[in-house]
């Protein structure tokens, strides 16, 4: 911890004025996001190939092997899944701390590159190289995402850094670094198909410049070593070669070459590719062996990449780059430490860097870009949340999906959310895995109506008519911060009406979510009658058999001559002895013909059967009503709407 620089200028430089400040910052920036959105469709993938529970397990380290060879979907070797399974195992599946994950691989290689930087400069090149790594806003925005893309990065820093001390170390390297060699570089075979180019720059490097000799053999067997340990997944990699090579799409989607390298610098840069450029020609000046070694790598990864590209078109996004991230900062480190040597200061160009990257990270408006531009997290946390206590078995809720997004990409994120309802969510890609569903629960349909730019209006009206047959209530949810297909809300509405559906209450009326329960009153008069005017039925009947809470939906009828927003009812369970267990108070709505949808939870009861029963009363005196059943003549203060069986 009191290890200084090479120079006496850069005394001042310690490891704990800097390093334990700038992991600290990239935790907070990184955990504050941990949980900001829901999980998005390649997210979704993630959580089903390690086998998170309890939607998509229980599983096993062969399970998740195997749902990845077998699914040809994306195509990415398991490693990755592999890790995620451990993790989860140990600490649990919730998004939260799925994707802490992803922060602790970040924060490795923060920490893992300050070591390589500093094993081929000076500590203020490990430094330099930190900073640049660790505040790139592209490189914080994935600290995360249940996504494997940081591996990238700390798998090739770990390669380099194991390399660099084999190839120009001692004669005899300590095993435990030729061990590292070895499973950083299979690691990163089994991480991504992306990591193949910047090993064959290394191999390249090594051929060319490594001093040959017993070192430099025992380098060529740990790499064969490493592709031994990748042929039980070769086979299945040639398979996903093949795919990706017939398939006609990748060659719309992928990105040209001086885009994607005007891209790949914007973004690791913060933007800022001539504050980038500042460094490196610094670095040009670095010390010859070291800028010797990342410059080519550098240069021959981006060739290499390039290269294979050009055939198999699989670079779609900026993010199948990040293997360039680490060596990217090293040239900032290198610059650094030439900067301090010519008796400038790169901790202002560094501080720049970091203000820029941090304004980037708490920008709303910043994103990782993504070419589809498609709106991926939608509120499903809140909408699971608000229909869980109020949802009735066999219910409909009709979403209205944002243009341009197509069913499939929002389907499984649905369903993951909506699993404790549970939830069968229509349509459903034949690609995707639904959850497990819960036994002896009766699940819900959650029905995705698409915004698309060619659909006329009258299969809106169509698919309405048909959803709407036969229900005697319906959910309608949305986000109405996103834009929908103008045709949508007209046909529901219309449809809706004609069908005698009226709006009850509103559950939730967000900028970014609508949530709202339309039903048909007329299907079920009142069938109770409270004070002088007061009329209410149950538009459903009490189910027999309950297990964690009562739904109700109530059909309230008030006489013209009652006074609004003045009377409450409450819904009590009693035992067989008369004795009430648990209940709750709701205010009657404010309109004179409105229906309600109320619950009352039962998760402390124990099993047996139980009557339910209903009181009206002034809020503001506590004055309860007498009623009764209507056509009969028998008063009483509660009244009895049904009993209920807890198993």
């Amino acid at each position: 911890m009191n290890q200084t620089l090479h120079t006496p200028s850069q005394t001042r430089y310690r490891i704990w004025w800097w390093m334990i400040p700038l992991l600290l910052l990239t935790t907070l920036l990184g955990s504050s996001s941990l949980n900001a959105d829901t999980i998005w469709y390649d997210e979704y993938w993630s959580l089903y190939y390690a086998g998170s529970m309890p939607h998509y397990g229980p599983g096993s380290l062969p399970d998740t092997w195997t749902r990845v060879a077998s699914t040809f979907h994306e195509l990415n070797p398991p490693g990755y899944y592999l890790l995620l399974h451990i993790w989860g195992q140990l600490v649990g599946w919730t998004p939260f701390v799925a994707r802490g994950l992803s922060l602790l691989i970040g924060l490795l290689a923060v920490a893992w590159i300050y070591r390589l930087a500093r094993d081929l400069s000076t500590p203020l090149a490990g430094i330099g190289a930190a900073v640049a790594l660790a505040l790139s806003a592209f490189f914080i925005s994935f600290t995360y995402e249940l996504r494997a893309y940081l591996l990238f990065p700390l798998f090739t820093i770990m390669a380099l850094w194991a390399y660099w001390g084999l190839a120009w170390g001692p004669p005899r390297p300590r095993s435990s670094r030729q061990i590292l060699f070895v499973l950083s570089l299979t690691a990163l075979l089994y991480t991504h198909y992306t990591g193949i180019p910047v090993i064959l720059a290394t191999a390249l490097y090594h051929l060319i410049f490594a001093p040959k000799g017993r070192n430099w053999w025992r380098v060529v067997l740990l790499v064969i070593l490493s592709g031994i340990l990748f042929l039980p997944w070769a086979a299945t990699a040639y398979g996903a070669l093949q795919q990706v090579s017939g398939d006609p799409a990748r060659e719309t989607f992928a990105l040209a070459i001086l885009p994607l390298l005007r891209e790949t610098l914007s973004n690791f840069s913060n933007q800022g590719i001539a504050l980038l450029a500042v460094f490196a020609w610094y670095a040009l000046r670095a010390n010859r062996r070291s800028l010797r070694f990342v410059s080519f790598i550098l240069v021959m990864t981006t060739v290499i990449a390039l290269s294979i590209n050009e055939v198999v078109q699989f670079i779609t996004e900026v993010r199948y780059m990040f293997i360039l991230w680490p060596l990217l900062a090293l040239i900032v480190g290198l610059g650094a430490t030439v900067m301090v040597r010519r008796r400038l200061q790169p901790v202002v160009l560094l501080v720049i860097w970091a203000i820029a990257g941090i304004a980037l990270v708490l920008d709303p408006e910043y994103a990782v870009e993504s070419q589809f531009n498609w709106p991926n997290s939608l509120n499903w946390d809140i909408l699971a949340e608000r229909l869980q206590p109020l949802i009735l078995p066999a219910d409909d809720v009709i979403y209205y999906l944002p243009r341009p997004v197509p069913h499939w990409i929002i389907a499984p994120v649905a369903a993951y959310y909506l699993y404790e309802l549970p939830a069968v969510v229509e349509p459903f890609p034949f690609l995707a895995h639904p959850p497990n569903l819960l036994p002896g629960k009766e699940p819900m349909h959650l029905h995705l109506i698409e915004s698309l730019v060619d659909k006329p209006p009258a299969d809106y009206e169509q698919e309405a008519a048909q959803l709407l047959q036969g229900k005697s209530h319906i959910w309608i949810a949305y986000d109405p911060s996103l834009s929908l297909s103008v045709f949508i809300q007209p046909a529901f509405d219309s449809a809706l009406a004609d069908n005698g559906f009226e709006l009850c209450n509103p559950l939730y009326a967000k900028p970014d979510l609508f949530l709202g329960l339309y039903a048909r009153s007329e299907d079920l008069p009142p069938a109770y009658h409270f004070g002088d005017g007061i009329n209410v039925g149950l538009t459903e009947p009490l189910m027999d058999k309950a297990d964690d809470k009562i739904s109700f939906l109530l059909n309230w009828q008030l006489q013209e001559d009652v006074p609004l927003n003045t009377y409450s009812f409450a819904i009590s369970v009693d035992d067989q002895a008369g004795n009430t267990l648990t209940h709750r108070d709701f205010g009657i709505p404010g309109r004179y013909d409105a229906c309600q949808v109320a619950y009352v939870p039962l998760e402390a009861l124990p099993a047996g059967t139980y009557d339910v029963s209903l009181l009206v009363y002034n809020w503001q005196t506590g004055e309860r009503l007498s009623g009764g059943k209507i056509g009969t003549d028998a008063l009483s203060e509660t009244q009895s709407i049904g009993e209920i069986t807890i198993d």
